[in-house]
């Protein structure tokens, strides 16, 4: 005779294997090929319509890729993830909306004018990488006359540090940043995908707080 709970047991691992093989997991890698037979390796961030937010594996960068420019088989692979939300999309929307009327002040020295990995190489100016992602903004320069009074009205101790809406960002404290005292110059070092993820997602953070 057979045991019944033993056959419980394994129906239960048949299909909790088919629901895995169904729906698609963000935090899983993939490898997607496009229509010139071209690979990456990625983790699927979002999915909507017509597009895809991937991270690559690689090198640790976001991007956006056409679903129409993918293989067939990788557009099955696509399918299998949930389409973005309604309210996702509107809190988008109104992010972009704030990016636009909301300014960031960017409070530096002459040393932490830009991002550097950790052998000193420039690798973004601030409004780089702010402009990268949309944002408004503009520039307080401590080293540059009656700025560095300028910098402590808004509460600015450190440098660089960001302001917005009179709250500080000190960019020291973001995950990523080695800080100005690792670079053989004093420059400002990071672990750029790192930092730059880190620092963007505590920007949308405060501005979406802003209202």
């Amino acid at each position: 005779m057979k045991n019944p709970i033993l056959l419980v047991i394994i129906s239960c691992i048949f299909f909790a294997l088919a629901a895995c093989k169904q729906g698609g997991s963000s935090s899983s890698k993939i490898t997607l090929t496009d229509t010139k037979g071209r690979s990456i390796e990625c983790q699927i961030l979002e999915r909507r319509e017509d597009e895809v937010d991937i991270l690559r594996t690689d090198n640790g960068r976001e991007y956006t890729l056409p679903i129409a420019n993918l293989s067939q088989g990788s557009k099955r692979k696509i399918l299998a993830f949930p389409l973005v939300s309604d309210a996702k999309l509107r809190e988008r929307a109104h992010l972009e909306q704030l990016k636009r009327n909301v300014k960031i002040e960017i409070v530096y020295d002459h040393k932490t004018d830009s991002i550097t990995d950790r052998s000193g190489n420039t690798i973004y100016t601030w409004g780089d990488l702010l402009t990268k992602h949309g944002y408004w903004y503009g520039f307080v320069n401590v080293s540059s006359g009656g700025h560095r009074q300028e910098a402590l009205d808004f509460g600015v101790t450190e440098y660089p540090s960001l302001v917005i809406d009179g709250k500080v960002i000190r960019l020291s404290g973001i995950e990523g940043a080695y800080g100005s005292s690792s670079s053989p110059d004093g420059t400002f070092a990071v672990n750029v995908p790192v930092f730059e993820k880190n620092l963007v997602e505590k920007i949308n953070e405060m501005l979406l707080e802003h209202e």
